[in-house]
């Protein structure tokens, strides 16, 4: 199975970095799963995720918060204590790479 830059995975520069960060929607094929809230997203608690103000933890998913789609979860990191919506994050962090290795790899 390939995976595919901004389909599977994303890349995202911040402070001279490249944090490659897994797509968190699922393929789901069923309309029972499809119109299941709970399956809506790969996010569990204790994921590292990149939010706008870096990687933190997720602590907490209230997956009941909303039936609007991207707005039914809310997130809370350990870090902070913010809470996110699934649509204001970026993904599940994977690696962060230097911005030297980065451009070796890509050019």
């Amino acid at each position: 199975m390939n995976k595919t830059y901004r389909k599977d995975y994303f890349i995202s520069i911040l402070n001279g970095e490249a944090i490659i960060t897994k797509n968190p929607n699922p393929s789901l094929i069923t309309f029972e799963d499809m119109t299941d809230l709970t399956k809506r997203y790969l996010y569990s608690e204790g994921d590292k995720i990149l939010t706008p103000f870096g990687i933190q933890t997720i602590d907490i998913i209230d997956r009941n918060h909303s039936e609007q789609r991207g707005y039914e979860w809310l997130i809370t990191v350990k870090e902070n204590k913010n809470q996110y919506k699934p649509c204001e994050l970026i993904g599940i962090y994977v690696q962060t790479l230097t911005e030297e290795l980065f451009k070796s790899i890509i050019l």
